[in-house]
């Protein structure tokens, strides 16, 4: 679909699921988008939306020479979308080498690197008067020690920023439950990052896990916000939502809302909290940061469309009027709520017509959509194929 005269292009930088929202997002609103992958075989390639190109550097941190290369290409300075952390942090170290060829709106590169690492997060945020878990950053065995001491068991030990150096599809968290498994996980696992941290376990399910989707534009007014709350996660108890519901809450907009505002933030982010059963406190738990997050589907759906109105912020467009902001509407990562799913069976803690009513009523996919058929037939067809033993990247 054509871009409207004078309208600038859309580059996505991506070709994963979190890219996928973006681009239908901007399509449907008849932006020309240009989308980015780093390898063929995924299944959200096959969107009948966008010019999908392919460079291996898009998953490097030679993306920006890729970019600079790209610039000629295109009549106007291109909206550039991040659909990963280590885009969103080259695009802020290198904004300006970027300035005259692409546009976006980032908040200073401090606060975006402050937010989006995990360790100077829970440090900055206490300081700032949020309810943080108790947190200690590792960068050797010195601080391994030190954390082994100090933190009560089990705790979860995560890397402070993934980069693109993370091995794909290695689980971005694991839970230790003792100073022991502590010292012996990093001890032997913790070389893909330049610093982890290991955290205090907050109780509860995953339904006792909220975020809140917001734009912040140029000026620092807040331009939208959508509540979240997840009903599954994976892996389990500590992971990405898989199934989420739409979900007013005026607590953890304040407090998300609160939280970017003291860092002076602008573009897209989330913020997410878990709440305590034992007293109704929410802990900050994480933001997502200067990129779109894979539930932001579920606010575009709801009417409050995050990267269109990112995309107009950026290119000086009046920005769009709100939607009615539905609550209730749900959201599924198909392949990441399977597993999810298989996991309460084999626990005795859901049952198969509980696992369809959970999906039922309006919802919206993460693969799946009536109107771009192919990725979820792509997706299908990895099951198949993997459920016959064979080997495939679109499952």
């Amino acid at each position: 679909m054509p871009a409207p005269t004078g309208r600038p292009p859309a580059l996505v930088l991506g070709l994963q699921l979190t890219a996928l929202g973006t681009i239908r997002a901007l399509a449907r609103r008849g932006v020309e988008v240009v989308a980015v992958g780093e390898r063929e075989g995924r299944p959200a390639e096959h969107t009948r939306y966008g010019r999908k190109l392919f460079d291996s550097r898009a998953g490097t941190d030679a993306c920006v020479e890729m970019l600079e290369e790209l610039a000629p290409q295109f009549a106007q300075p291109p909206v550039l979308f991040a659909s990963a952390d280590w885009h969103a942090v080259l695009m802020s170290r290198h904004r300006d080498r970027l300035r005259d060829k692409y546009r976006y709106v980032f908040p200073e590169q401090e606060a975006l690197e402050t937010l989006m690492d995990k360790g100077r997060l829970a440090q900055w945020a206490a300081r700032h008067g949020f309810l943080v878990p108790a947190t200690a950053v590792i960068t050797g065995p010195a601080s391994a020690r030190d954390a082994a001491q100090a933190l009560r068991f089990p705790c979860v030990l995560k890397p402070s920023v993934r980069s693109f150096a993370w091995p794909h599809g290695r689980p971005k968290v694991a839970v230790l439950d003792s100073p022991e498994a502590l010292l012996s996980a990093c001890e032997h696992g913790t070389r893909d990052a330049p610093a982890y941290v290991a955290q205090e376990i907050i109780p509860g399910r995953d339904d006792d896990v909220y975020f809140c989707l917001v734009y912040v534009d140029r000026q620092g007014e807040v331009r939208a916000s959508y509540g979240v709350r997840k009903r599954r996660q994976q892996p389990p108890h500590h992971g990405a939502a898989s199934l989420a519901v739409g979900w007013p809450d005026e607590t953890v907009a304040h407090q998300a809302v609160a939280l970017l505002r003291t860092a002076g933030y602008r573009g897209i982010g989330s913020v997410e909290f878990r709440r305590d059963p034992r007293d109704g406190q929410l802990y900050l738990m994480e933001a997502t940061i200067g990129r779109v997050d894979l539930n932001t589907p579920l606010a575009t759906a709801a009417g409050v469309d995050i990267p269109y109105l990112s995309y107009c912020d950026a290119a000086e467009l009046p920005l769009p009027e709100v939607g009615v902001k539905r609550p209730g509407l749900k959201w599924c990562d198909e392949r990441a709520d399977w597993f999810s799913a298989k996991y309460y069976w084999r626990r005795g803690e859901l049952g198969l017509r509980e696992w369809i009513g959970s999906l039922s009523g309006p919802c919206t996919y993460a693969t799946f959509a009536w109107g771009d058929p192919l990725p979820f037939v792509c997706l299908s067809a990895g099951f198949v194929a993997r459920a016959f033993g064979i080997r495939t990247a679109w499952w």
